[in-house]
């Protein structure tokens, strides 16, 4: 649990999560809350419902993969 005390809280964006770099072997510096199950929902439904080819090549754009 010590390790989750310094971590950087946001609210739930799907697209800033799947773009954000980090690495897998470490715990992440930067948690996602929602405020409920259906806010999940919500959330999720809105970004595929509006996910296009254009906003993966943007979102990918503002947040480049490590290579």
């Amino acid at each position: 649990m010590e390790a989750f005390r310094g971590m950087t809280i946001r609210p739930l964006d799907i697209g800033e999560m799947g773009s954000m770099q980090y690495d897998i072997t470490d715990y992440q510096d930067v948690l996602y809350v929602a405020d409920s199950f259906s806010q999940v929902e919500d959330v999720v439904g809105s970004f595929w419902a509006e996910c296009t080819d254009d906003s993966i090549a943007r979102l990918s754009a503002r947040h480049p993969a490590h290579t």
